[in-house]
Protein backbone atom coordinates (compact mmCIF):
# COMPACT_ATOMS: atom_id res chain seq x y z
CA UNK A 1 0.00 0.00 0.00
CA UNK A 2 1.40 3.75 -0.88
CA UNK A 3 1.89 6.71 1.53
CA UNK A 4 -1.42 8.30 -0.39
CA UNK A 5 -3.60 5.57 0.13
CA UNK A 6 -2.85 4.45 3.56
CA UNK A 7 -4.34 8.28 5.03
CA UNK A 8 -7.48 7.97 2.30
CA UNK A 9 -8.03 4.62 4.15
CA UNK A 10 -7.37 5.51 7.31
CA UNK A 11 -9.67 9.02 7.04
CA UNK A 12 -12.37 7.01 5.19
CA UNK A 13 -12.37 4.77 8.54
CA UNK A 14 -13.00 7.96 10.20
CA UNK A 15 -15.78 9.17 8.98
CA UNK A 16 -17.34 5.63 8.99
CA UNK A 17 -16.69 5.33 12.67
CA UNK A 18 -18.61 8.63 13.28
CA UNK A 19 -21.35 7.45 11.20
CA UNK A 20 -21.68 4.19 12.88
CA UNK A 21 -21.55 6.10 16.63
CA UNK A 22 -24.28 8.14 15.66
CA UNK A 23 -26.27 6.03 14.12
CA UNK A 24 -26.66 3.01 15.76
CA UNK A 25 -24.14 3.69 18.46
CA UNK A 26 -24.04 0.26 20.48
CA UNK A 27 -26.61 -2.45 20.60
CA UNK A 28 -26.91 -4.63 23.81
CA UNK A 29 -24.04 -3.45 25.14
CA UNK A 30 -22.00 -4.55 21.71
CA UNK A 31 -19.72 -2.03 19.73
CA UNK A 32 -20.92 -0.53 16.75
CA UNK A 33 -18.66 -2.72 14.59
CA UNK A 34 -20.97 -5.96 15.02
CA UNK A 35 -24.37 -4.06 14.22
CA UNK A 36 -26.01 -4.05 10.88
CA UNK A 37 -24.06 -3.87 7.86
CA UNK A 38 -20.92 -2.90 9.53
CA UNK A 39 -20.02 -6.20 11.15
CA UNK A 40 -19.07 -8.41 7.69
CA UNK A 41 -16.34 -5.74 6.98
CA UNK A 42 -15.33 -4.50 10.84
CA UNK A 43 -16.80 -6.87 13.26
CA UNK A 44 -15.74 -10.07 14.93
CA UNK A 45 -16.78 -13.60 13.72
CA UNK A 46 -18.56 -16.18 14.73
CA UNK A 47 -17.92 -18.37 17.35
CA UNK A 48 -17.13 -22.64 16.33
CA UNK A 49 -18.67 -25.42 17.69
CA UNK A 50 -16.94 -27.13 20.35
CA UNK A 51 -15.43 -30.59 19.46
CA UNK A 52 -14.00 -33.20 21.56
CA UNK A 53 -10.50 -35.45 21.17
CA UNK A 54 -9.49 -38.38 23.20
CA UNK A 55 -6.11 -37.72 23.22
CA UNK A 56 -3.33 -40.49 22.59
CA UNK A 57 0.10 -40.94 23.78
CA UNK A 58 1.01 -40.79 19.79
CA UNK A 59 -0.93 -38.16 19.89
CA UNK A 60 0.36 -36.26 22.96
CA UNK A 61 4.17 -36.93 22.13
CA UNK A 62 3.52 -36.03 18.60
CA UNK A 63 1.87 -32.68 20.26
CA UNK A 64 4.69 -32.15 22.32
CA UNK A 65 7.23 -32.23 19.16
CA UNK A 66 5.47 -30.01 17.29
CA UNK A 67 5.52 -27.50 20.11
CA UNK A 68 9.11 -27.37 19.85
CA UNK A 69 9.57 -27.47 16.32
CA UNK A 70 6.36 -24.83 15.52
CA UNK A 71 8.20 -22.19 17.24
CA UNK A 72 5.05 -22.12 19.99
CA UNK A 73 7.54 -22.58 22.89
CA UNK A 74 9.93 -20.47 21.40
CA UNK A 75 7.14 -17.73 21.19
CA UNK A 76 5.20 -18.12 23.99
CA UNK A 77 7.85 -18.93 27.02
CA UNK A 78 7.33 -17.44 29.98
CA UNK A 79 9.22 -14.39 30.37
CA UNK A 80 8.91 -14.01 34.17
CA UNK A 81 10.29 -17.49 34.25
CA UNK A 82 12.37 -18.52 30.88
CA UNK A 83 13.74 -21.70 32.25
CA UNK A 84 11.17 -22.93 32.77
CA UNK A 85 9.72 -23.53 29.01
CA UNK A 86 6.09 -22.69 30.67
CA UNK A 87 3.85 -21.42 27.86
CA UNK A 88 2.63 -18.20 30.08
CA UNK A 89 3.91 -15.73 27.15
CA UNK A 90 4.69 -11.82 28.17
CA UNK A 91 6.93 -11.38 25.52
CA UNK A 92 6.39 -7.90 23.50
CA UNK A 93 6.48 -8.04 19.78
CA UNK A 94 5.33 -6.00 16.72
CA UNK A 95 3.11 -6.87 14.26
CA UNK A 96 0.84 -5.16 11.34
CA UNK A 97 -0.93 -3.81 14.14
CA UNK A 98 1.96 -2.27 16.50
CA UNK A 99 2.73 -3.89 19.81
CA UNK A 100 1.18 -6.74 21.43
CA UNK A 101 2.14 -8.96 24.39
CA UNK A 102 2.31 -12.74 23.04
CA UNK A 103 -0.42 -15.17 25.19
CA UNK A 104 -0.04 -16.91 28.53
CA UNK A 105 -1.91 -20.28 26.69
CA UNK A 106 -1.06 -22.91 29.43
CA UNK A 107 -4.84 -25.02 30.34
CA UNK A 108 -5.13 -21.99 33.72
CA UNK A 109 -8.41 -21.28 33.99
CA UNK A 110 -7.98 -17.23 35.12
CA UNK A 111 -5.50 -15.71 32.65
CA UNK A 112 -4.56 -19.07 30.25
CA UNK A 113 -7.29 -20.73 28.18
CA UNK A 114 -8.18 -23.34 30.25
CA UNK A 115 -12.34 -22.72 29.75
CA UNK A 116 -11.16 -23.42 25.48
CA UNK A 117 -12.61 -25.87 23.91
CA UNK A 118 -10.63 -27.65 20.98
CA UNK A 119 -12.36 -25.89 18.25
CA UNK A 120 -11.14 -22.30 19.44
CA UNK A 121 -7.51 -23.22 20.32
CA UNK A 122 -7.46 -24.72 16.66
CA UNK A 123 -8.82 -21.28 15.40
CA UNK A 124 -6.67 -19.16 17.10
CA UNK A 125 -3.68 -21.05 15.82
CA UNK A 126 -4.68 -21.61 12.04
CA UNK A 127 -7.06 -18.64 11.30
CA UNK A 128 -5.28 -16.04 14.31
CA UNK A 129 -9.27 -16.02 15.80
CA UNK A 130 -9.82 -16.01 19.29
CA UNK A 131 -12.46 -17.84 21.17
CA UNK A 132 -14.80 -14.46 21.26
CA UNK A 133 -14.41 -14.07 17.34
CA UNK A 134 -11.79 -11.47 18.10
CA UNK A 135 -8.99 -10.89 15.79
CA UNK A 136 -5.13 -11.87 16.84
CA UNK A 137 -1.63 -11.14 15.12
CA UNK A 138 -1.81 -12.72 11.70
CA UNK A 139 1.96 -12.28 10.87
CA UNK A 140 2.72 -14.56 13.56
CA UNK A 141 0.77 -17.41 12.83
CA UNK A 142 1.43 -17.15 8.91
CA UNK A 143 1.28 -20.79 6.87
CA UNK A 144 -0.33 -22.35 10.15
CA UNK A 145 -3.38 -22.23 7.95
CA UNK A 146 -2.86 -25.00 6.31
CA UNK A 147 -1.35 -27.26 9.45
CA UNK A 148 -3.26 -30.35 9.20
CA UNK A 149 -6.38 -31.43 11.13
CA UNK A 150 -4.46 -34.55 13.32
CA UNK A 151 -1.12 -32.04 14.10
CA UNK A 152 -3.50 -29.06 15.27
CA UNK A 153 -5.47 -31.50 17.54
CA UNK A 154 -2.37 -32.91 18.88
CA UNK A 155 -0.71 -29.56 19.92
CA UNK A 156 -4.06 -28.76 21.43
CA UNK A 157 -3.59 -31.98 23.42
CA UNK A 158 -0.31 -31.30 24.04
CA UNK A 159 -0.98 -28.09 25.97
CA UNK A 160 -3.88 -29.01 27.76
CA UNK A 161 -1.55 -31.06 29.30
CA UNK A 162 1.18 -28.56 30.46
CA UNK A 163 0.81 -27.27 34.01
CA UNK A 164 -1.14 -23.98 34.12
CA UNK A 165 0.47 -21.00 34.99
CA UNK A 166 -1.51 -17.97 36.69
CA UNK A 167 0.39 -15.65 35.07
CA UNK A 168 -1.57 -12.57 33.57
CA UNK A 169 -0.92 -10.87 30.15
CA UNK A 170 -2.08 -7.83 29.58
CA UNK A 171 -4.29 -8.85 26.10
CA UNK A 172 -5.25 -6.48 22.82
CA UNK A 173 -8.23 -6.18 21.55
CA UNK A 174 -8.63 -4.77 18.28
CA UNK A 175 -11.64 -2.37 17.17
CA UNK A 176 -13.12 -2.04 13.48
CA UNK A 177 -10.74 0.61 12.54
CA UNK A 178 -7.79 -1.16 13.66
CA UNK A 179 -8.27 -4.39 12.24
CA UNK A 180 -8.48 -3.10 9.27
CA UNK A 181 -5.94 0.00 9.31
CA UNK A 182 -3.66 -1.76 6.52
CA UNK A 183 -6.80 -1.99 3.64
CA UNK A 184 -10.18 -2.22 2.56
CA UNK A 185 -11.19 -5.46 3.77
CA UNK A 186 -10.46 -8.21 6.67
CA UNK A 187 -7.43 -10.11 5.77
CA UNK A 188 -8.16 -13.31 8.54
CA UNK A 189 -9.38 -16.01 6.73
CA UNK A 190 -10.74 -19.63 7.49
CA UNK A 191 -9.63 -22.97 5.81
CA UNK A 192 -12.97 -25.08 5.31
CA UNK A 193 -13.13 -28.81 5.49
CA UNK A 194 -10.78 -31.21 6.05
CA UNK A 195 -6.88 -30.76 6.62
CA UNK A 196 -5.24 -33.75 5.72
CA UNK A 197 -1.90 -34.87 6.91
CA UNK A 198 0.49 -35.12 3.98
CA UNK A 199 2.14 -38.67 4.15
CA UNK A 200 5.51 -38.50 6.41
CA UNK A 201 6.76 -41.39 3.28
CA UNK A 202 6.66 -39.18 0.43
CA UNK A 203 9.69 -36.77 1.96
CA UNK A 204 9.47 -34.13 -0.82
CA UNK A 205 5.89 -33.80 -0.28
CA UNK A 206 6.58 -33.51 3.63
CA UNK A 207 9.19 -31.55 3.53
CA UNK A 208 7.29 -28.75 1.82
CA UNK A 209 4.89 -29.10 4.69
CA UNK A 210 7.42 -28.84 7.15
CA UNK A 211 9.18 -25.89 5.33
CA UNK A 212 5.86 -23.92 4.95
CA UNK A 213 3.38 -24.64 7.61
CA UNK A 214 5.04 -26.09 10.56
CA UNK A 215 8.62 -24.77 10.84
CA UNK A 216 7.98 -21.93 8.42
CA UNK A 217 11.25 -21.23 7.23
CA UNK A 218 9.75 -19.32 4.63
CA UNK A 219 9.31 -16.43 6.05
CA UNK A 220 12.77 -15.74 6.37
CA UNK A 221 14.04 -17.88 3.47
CA UNK A 222 11.14 -17.82 0.95
CA UNK A 223 9.73 -20.46 -0.72
CA UNK A 224 9.72 -21.98 -4.51
CA UNK A 225 7.26 -19.21 -5.70
CA UNK A 226 8.28 -16.16 -4.82
CA UNK A 227 11.71 -16.43 -4.32
CA UNK A 228 12.41 -13.71 -1.93
CA UNK A 229 15.02 -12.98 1.19
CA UNK A 230 14.05 -10.79 4.22
CA UNK A 231 16.93 -8.68 6.22
CA UNK A 232 17.26 -11.06 9.34
CA UNK A 233 18.39 -9.11 12.19
CA UNK A 234 21.09 -10.18 14.91
CA UNK A 235 20.21 -9.41 18.23
CA UNK A 236 23.37 -9.30 19.81
CA UNK A 237 25.52 -7.13 16.90
CA UNK A 238 24.40 -4.38 14.62
CA UNK A 239 24.79 -7.48 12.05
CA UNK A 240 22.18 -7.60 8.96
CA UNK A 241 22.36 -10.30 6.43
CA UNK A 242 20.39 -11.64 3.64
CA UNK A 243 18.47 -14.80 4.52
CA UNK A 244 19.81 -17.36 2.61
CA UNK A 245 18.54 -18.38 -0.59
CA UNK A 246 18.02 -22.02 0.25
CA UNK A 247 16.99 -22.59 -3.43
CA UNK A 248 19.45 -21.55 -4.94
CA UNK A 249 21.42 -24.20 -6.76
CA UNK A 250 25.09 -21.86 -6.54
CA UNK A 251 24.30 -21.05 -2.53
CA UNK A 252 21.76 -23.11 -1.50
CA UNK A 253 21.09 -26.44 0.02
CA UNK A 254 22.77 -28.14 -3.49
CA UNK A 255 24.31 -31.42 -3.48
CA UNK A 256 27.37 -30.65 -2.18
CA UNK A 257 25.90 -28.49 1.09
CA UNK A 258 23.17 -30.51 1.51
CA UNK A 259 25.02 -32.62 4.69
CA UNK A 260 26.36 -29.57 6.25
CA UNK A 261 22.87 -27.93 6.09
CA UNK A 262 21.63 -31.00 7.89
CA UNK A 263 24.18 -30.64 10.34
CA UNK A 264 23.20 -26.92 10.92
CA UNK A 265 19.82 -27.81 11.74
CA UNK A 266 20.91 -31.33 14.02
CA UNK A 267 23.20 -29.40 16.23
CA UNK A 268 21.12 -28.19 19.23
CA UNK A 269 22.91 -25.84 21.89
CA UNK A 270 25.59 -25.07 19.79
CA UNK A 271 25.15 -20.91 19.23
CA UNK A 272 28.52 -19.59 18.45
CA UNK A 273 27.87 -18.47 14.60
CA UNK A 274 26.00 -16.03 13.65
CA UNK A 275 23.53 -17.62 10.91
CA UNK A 276 22.33 -19.92 14.60
CA UNK A 277 21.53 -16.92 16.66
CA UNK A 278 19.65 -15.31 13.75
CA UNK A 279 17.87 -18.88 13.17
CA UNK A 280 16.14 -20.63 15.85
CA UNK A 281 15.54 -24.28 13.33
CA UNK A 282 18.81 -25.54 15.52
CA UNK A 283 17.16 -25.15 18.58
CA UNK A 284 14.04 -26.09 18.11
CA UNK A 285 15.27 -30.15 17.74
CA UNK A 286 13.69 -31.80 14.23
CA UNK A 287 14.18 -35.22 14.15
CA UNK A 288 16.66 -36.51 11.60
CA UNK A 289 13.94 -37.63 9.31
CA UNK A 290 12.37 -34.62 9.10
CA UNK A 291 15.31 -32.71 8.33
CA UNK A 292 15.92 -35.41 5.87
CA UNK A 293 12.62 -34.49 4.53
CA UNK A 294 13.53 -30.32 4.52
CA UNK A 295 16.52 -31.46 2.53
CA UNK A 296 14.38 -33.74 -0.01
CA UNK A 297 11.61 -30.54 -0.99
CA UNK A 298 14.42 -28.05 -1.30
CA UNK A 299 16.54 -30.28 -3.58
CA UNK A 300 13.14 -31.49 -6.00
CA UNK A 301 12.83 -27.90 -6.58
CA UNK A 302 16.15 -26.68 -7.39
CA UNK A 303 16.31 -30.41 -9.97
CA UNK A 304 13.05 -28.84 -11.26
CA UNK A 305 14.49 -25.58 -12.18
Amino acid sequence: MNSITRPVIRALWSVLSVLALTSCGSVGGGHWYNTGFFRPLFGDYKKVEAIQIEPTAEQGERGQYLLAVAGCRECHNSVVDPASGGLAGGRLLEDEFGEVRVANITPDKVYGIGEWNVAEVIRAIRSSIDREGRPLSLSAHRGYDWMSDSDARSIVSAIFFEDPINQKVERRQLGGLERNSWGLFPMHSEIEGFNPLVRQGNKPAYGRYLYRHIGRCDVCHGDDHDKYQIEAVDDLSPLQVAAVDLFSPRVGVNSDRSIRFKTFLSTIGVSSLKSKRLCPAPERGFTVSDIDALVAYIREVQLSQ
